[in-house]
């Protein structure tokens, strides 16, 4: 995930904006995955 964080970073720094949207989207589906398996 620290990879991620950083890329969206970069993105977000070079104005790649809808990079960094995607990103973002990636994150959250990550965030969700690791709920589900905590509850589980």
């Amino acid at each position: 995930m620290s990879e991620e964080l950083a890329t969206l970073r970069q993105a977000i720094l070079s104005e790649q904006y809808a990079e960094a949207l995607a990103l973002i989207d990636d994150l959250d589906e990550m965030s969700k995955k690791a709920v589900l398996r905590a509850i589980r």
